[in-house]
């Protein structure tokens, strides 16, 4: 739930002996051989210490650190320089966006932000977009901090690269992750839970490995019109639709997930092609995987344990002479419901116009695809 703003705002939740400014000139002194920015503080006991974030950033220059001590700070701030701004422990550093606009605003190239609660962001904006951190620019870090209680999405970027977005926990938003035609970012590491769509994304190329996604109330990830993503080494459980949907999404890799407990489908393919799926865990699912309308997909060395449906395709041919040509690849999985030596068949349909001149006219018929040497024990995938 959304948390009702102060009407006097509180700067600060208490006060510090100086004896913790001196913890953070100490780190100045040790950060100062390997940078040559400056260091300015907010909040804290120091003489010379700013009360908001702020105007600590509009005093920076680029290449600065800025250190937040403890305290909620009811702001909206705009980086619009390389800064540094590191908060003193994410759980008790907390910018809070009163219900007001995005909380943190990044149009500055070369930032990071780390170790910060950022919540409480507007409802609307007039670009139709809302998060509790909007990136609008490049090489940008954020890392460590707990993003929750925002509308739209906790982090949000469009048509930007060199991202880099790790270690922070993200929950209670629309989208946790939400990315719109960007390349070449990285997701790693996150927890991200109770949102509707855990990461989203739309028409970008980007890298998700090793996170730590559940419970979220549609998908876990979402890909749209997404080209060469890497999904690798995340634990995607107990979502309450799907695990990873791709849709008209061709040539991404997802590999070495363990992919467990959602309530309808691990991973579902619509119109999208030339996929590789391989060496997953997909256990205690509704269903396994469900493709539609997409073709040369390759489904290989996955453990099937425990699903109601391990696997179910549709398929759609343009005549029925290219009935046979269109087709997914399935090799070497694992099936725990297969215990022969034979090849596992697995059961879906086919499509096709029967009559060129009637192209609208489809015929269904039951069609299977095989995988004609199923594993005899379960891959280790860890």
């Amino acid at each position: 739930m959304k948390r009702k703003c102060l009407a006097v705002v509180i700067i600060l939740l208490f006060t510090r002996t100086c004896t913790v400014p001196a913890i953070a000139h100490d780190m100045e002194k040790t950060s100062q051989s390997t940078s040559s920015g400056n260091w300015l503080y907010v909040g804290g006991g120091g003489s010379g210490n700013y009360t908001k974030i702020q105007d600590a950033i509009d005093n920076a220059v680029d290449g600065d650190f800025i250190y937040v001590f403890a305290g909620i700070y009811y702001e909206n701030i705009l980086i619009h320089k390389s800064l540094h701004l590191i908060g003193e422990n994410a759980e008790i550093t907390i910018i809070d966006g009163c219900e007001l606009d995005q909380v943190v605003i990044i149009t500055a190239d070369l930032v990071t932000i780390e170790r910060f609660t950022i919540r409480n962001n507007g409802i609307n904006h007039p670009s139709g977009y809302i998060a509790g951190i909007w990136v609008d620019s490049n090489h940008i870090t954020i890392s460590n901090n707990i993003i929750v209680d925002n509308y739209g999405a906790g982090i949000f970027f469009t048509q930007v690269s060199d991202i880099t977005i790790c270690k922070n926990n993200i929950s209670e938003s629309d989208n946790g992750i939400w990315i719109y035609d960007s390349i070449n970012n990285n997701i790693t590491n996150n927890d991200i839970h109770n949102n509707y769509y855990g990461i989203r994304l739309g028409g970008s190329s980007n890298q998700i490995i090793a996170n730590t996604i559940h419970h979220n109330y549609e998908y876990g990830i979402s890909l749209v019109n997404g080209v060469q993503n890497n999904v690798q080494d995340n634990t995607i459980f107990s979502n309450d639709d799907v695990g990873i949907f791709l849709y008209g999404s061709n040539q991404n890799i997802i590999q070495s997930n363990t992919i467990a407990y959602n309530r309808n489908i691990s991973i579902s393919l619509v119109s999208s092609n030339s996929n590789v799926i391989s060496e997953n865990s997909i256990q205690g699912n509704d269903q396994g995987i469900k493709i539609n309308l997409g073709h040369n997909n390759q489904i290989r060395r996955n453990n099937f344990i425990e699903n109601q449906v391990h696997a179910d395709f549709s398929l759609y041919a343009p005549c029925r002479f290219l009935k046979i040509l269109v087709k997914n690849n399935w090799m070497n999985n694992y099936w725990d419901d297969h215990h022969t030596r034979l090849p596992r068949l697995i059961s879906g349909e086919l499509s096709y116009s029967p009559d060129p001149s009637t192209p609208w006219y489809h015929v269904s018929i039951k069609w299977i695809a095989i995988d004609w040497r199923p594993a005899k024990e379960p891959y280790d995938t860890q």
